[in-house]
């Protein structure tokens, strides 16, 4: 995942409108290998800044207002804000004292620059997608194209096995997504739950650090998409282990 992709863009503007933290697995995952990634938060951090600050002035402008009248109108702030801004000017150098813009025109003059910002970040990000997605067509990361119509199938150890090394399947794994092993017990209801799961499952195999205990049990495999959505699950396969001899 080093390369930046239209999926990295997803994964930043879930994190600026607080459905991610910066401490969630794939944001960890996402900023420690992708230095275009760390870039762009950098800049769109910066953007909210800058519209947080314009938020704060408002608020100050407002509170001062409440001080000399009691929940004034639009243009009663106006005027507040403008005789308080001149009786300022007037009391540091009175040669200086002009009168200063409305309240209506301090927000256009803020605004304005924000703006144009936010639509260029806008139009920079939207060319580069445009772009990316036109290459991933000619040149596809097996490891990054959504799930094909083959599914997640050839689901490996099946039947009657004399021992269990490697849990394997074919498929294709979602675009910064991973895969989930999930063991059953054997025979169980389809609404069963799972006797052992093994997730985050990055390859299209999973081998055990532990011996399975069971000598029967039902498996399958689950695909998960960058925000830990369940995509597809296969077939349930059956594992029974042969009796040794």
């Amino acid at each position: 995942m080093n390369a930046h992709d239209p999926h990295h863009e997803s994964l930043l503007m879930s994190l600026l409108v607080g459905d991610l933290t910066k401490d969630a697995p794939e944001m960890v995952e996402l900023l420690s290998s992708c230095a275009d990634c760390r870039t762009r938060l950098e800049e769109l951090e910066g953007v909210a800044r800058s519209l947080d600050a314009v938020a704060e002035q408002e608020r100050r402008d407002l509170a001062a207002a409440r001080e000399v009248g009691d929940a004034p109108g639009l243009a009663d702030v106006d005027r507040i804000l403008r005789d308080r801004a001149l009786q300022d000017q007037a009391g540091a150098d009175p040669s200086r004292a002009r009168r200063p813009l409305s309240l209506e025109a301090r927000r256009h003059r803020l605004a304005r620059p924000l703006a144009a910002a936010i639509v260029v970040l806008c139009l920079a990000a939207a060319v580069f997608i445009v772009g990316e997605l036109g290459s991933d067509s000619n040149n596809p990361d097996p490891e990054d194209r959504i799930l094909g119509t083959d599914g997640l199938v050839d689901l490996s150890p099946a039947g009657t096995v004399s021992e269990i090394l490697e849990f394997s399947w074919t498929g294709t794994r979602p675009a910064g997504g991973s895969f989930t092993v999930r063991i059953f017990a054997a025979d169980s209801d389809l609404d069963a739950e799972p006797i052992m799961v093994e997730g985050w499952i990055r390859g299209t195999s999973w081998t055990p650090t532990v011996e399975i205990p069971w000598r029967e049990f039902d498996w399958n495999v689950v695909s998960l998409s960058a925000m830990g959505e369940e995509l597809e699950h296969s077939e349930r396969v059956q594992v029974r282990r042969a009796e040794a001899n």
